[in-house]
Order: C-alpha cells, then sequence, then structure tokens
C-alpha cells in the first residue's frame, strides 16, 4: 500500500468471515470507520511509512505545569543536539547523519551530538539486521515527536 493509499483510506478487507464475527460479537463499532477517526485525530507526521510497516507514534497530553516547574523539566537542548534533531525524520544509520550534519570526525559526533541526544531521550537506537550488514539507526523518541515539546538551547 503507497502513502497516498494509506492517507487516503483504501480499505481492502483481509478477512471478511472474520470481521463479521467481532461486528456481530460487537468487539467493532462500524466496519471501515477506524482509520478514518484516527486519521481526523492524529496528524500524518505521527505515521511512519516504510514499504512492508506502518509505524504509529503516539504523542501524549499535555499537562498543566506550573511556571515554576518548567525549567526544572524542560530539556536543555545544544545547538548541535538541535541541528540532529532537525534532520532526523526517519531512521538512519549513524554514517547517514553524520554525512547530512556534514560531519567528518566520528568521535565528535558521537560525544557531540549522538550521546546527549540519546542521553536525554530525544532519539533512540534500533537495532536491525538489513541487506546483510550491521545498522544502528536512530529514531525520534516519542518526546521528540511530540509537536508541543518545549526544546531550549542553553544561553539563548
Amino acid at each position: 500500500m503507497s502513502e497516498y493509499e494509506f492517507f487516503e483510506v483504501y480499505s481492502i478487507p483481509r478477512n471478511k468471515e472474520l470481521m463479521r464475527i467481532f461486528r456481530d460479537l460487537d468487539m467493532v463499532e462500524y466496519l471501515d470507520s477506524g482509520m478514518p477517526r484516527i486519521l481526523r485525530t492524529y496528524p500524518k507526521e505521527c505515521f511512519r511509512l516504510t514499504e512492508n510497516f506502518t509505524r504509529m507514534i503516539f504523542p501524549f497530553a499535555e499537562s498543566e505545569i506550573t511556571p515554576q516547574v518548567t525549567p526544572q523539566v524542560t530539556p536543555q537542548v545544544t545547538p548541535q543536539v538541535r541541528a540532529l534533531l532537525e534532520i532526523i525524520i526517519a531512521e538512519h544509520t549513524r554514517e547517514e547523519l553524520q554525512t547530512a550534519l556534514d560531519l567528518t570526525d566520528r568521535e565528535h559526533f558521537r560525544k557531540s551530538y549522538l550521546l546527549p541526544a540519546l542521553e536525554a531521550g530525544l532519539i533512540e537506537t534500533q537495532f536491525s539486521f538489513a541487506r546483510h550488514y550491521f545498522t544502528v539507526p536512530f529514531l525520534l523518541s516519542l518526546s521528540a515527536c511530540h509537536n508541543g515539546m518545549p526544546l531550549t538551547v542553553p544561553g539563548k
């Protein structure tokens, strides 16, 4: 299914008998109503689509925070980490991220970009064995996907 078909909610019943049983048992409200409701509620940015998989990143609700608490819980993001977060839109290997940021020193990239972002919980490490070699893609975590998350740079 293409990205266009996904967001236009092209539906292909996989097992009509099973869906009829679910409907008869009141385990579903209406057939073919779930995806339109999900897409009305969540923006496209919360979906990560690949050729074989769909990943949904659910944002969390904003809670009321008193002004006194906000400075202590607002993560301090360095300009390097902010630059890293601005280029991550899907899974990337370390090499891809380093190339996109035009950095040649692997150790500097690891210490100044990756480790601070990982320690702050802004990116996650996902391990996979793709195309016969080991990659370490970095994904935005739930906290970084959340549109309302305040990212502050020290001294700005």
